[in-house]
């Protein structure tokens, strides 16, 4: 699991653990290019997580080509050594139906790291279009319940970009707080660490994926255990928001406990 290494109060070296390549169905570029833009702007360590769907209706379904990415992975090492940290991870669509068939998968490839997403409830996308008329008190329940199963799976280092749904859902507070809490509440009995994404700096909505009021419910339940990434997709997309994401980090533990997932 994690190698964690503090940075509180102190200036830490910037990663970036959550980016896309053209391993990806979605991603716009290269292993090679994505490295070079990494170094550019300042990365010392990035970690590549390319899509794995296990869904036959999702459009990555059948795309993640293991053998060809690893070996991706490989020569940009050797091509960057001694001017980036490259890891190998993955970020697996997990919905509780396919946990046998994932578990499988992992068990037999080697990934410096993992991240499991929640993506789909009930079989739909969760975002805007597909969830728009659902039942609120129905759908963010059933959301978070599906997380929660991702995390007591003991399938992944890092819950990826935890509490996506409210990004599209808006859910009110007297929805969205008892049941995202509970979901924290689980997560901190384990060692799995929970993104912190800079997506929502990306996407210009001004904070994280989850944001601050779920930041700061984390660590009030004694939560530590954070991962730092921008869920970038091309080159161009390499270090947006992450010195924010920071900050709000900072802003959020006021107590500056937290610890920075590394491998």
């Amino acid at each position: 699991m994690a190698n964690d290494r503090t940075f509180g109060n102190v200036q830490p070296m910037i990663i970036d653990y959550h980016i896309h390549s053209t391993f990806s169905a979605d991603g716009r570029s290269s292993v090679n290019d994505i490295c070079r833009s990494a170094i550019r702007f300042g990365l010392s360590e990035i970690g590549f997580a390319e899509h794995m769907d296990f869904f036959p209706a999702d459009s990555g379904y059948g795309f993640f080509d293991y053998e060809a990415y690893s070996s991706a992975v490989e020569d940009a090492r050797r091509l960057f050594s001694g001017s980036l940290t490259i890891r190998k991870g993955v970020e697996v669509d997990y919905q509780s139906r396919f946990e046998g068939a994932i578990r499988r998968w992992l068990e037999e490839r080697e990934f410096d790291f993992t991240i499991g997403s929640v993506h789909y409830v009930n079989g739909k996308l969760v975002d805007h279009e597909q969830l728009s008329n659902e039942d609120l008190r129905v759908i963010y329940p059933a959301y978070c319940s599906e997380v929660r199963h991702s995390i007591m799976s003991g399938l992944f280092d890092v819950i990826g970009h935890f509490d996506l749904a409210n990004s599209f859902l808006r859910a009110p507070s007297e929805i969205r707080l008892p049941a995202i809490a509970s979901v924290l509440a689980t997560l901190t009995t384990t060692e799995a660490s929970m993104e912190v994404s800079a997506r929502g700096f990306r996407k210009g909505r001004g904070d994280t994926v989850p944001g601050r009021e779920i930041l700061r419910l984390f660590f009030e339940k004694g939560g530590r255990r954070i991962a730092l990434g921008s869920d970038a997709h091309s080159a161009d997309e390499i270090g947006i928001g992450l010195h924010e994401a920071i900050a709000v980090i900072e802003e959020s533990d006021q107590d500056g406990l937290h610890r920075l997932f590394r491998r």
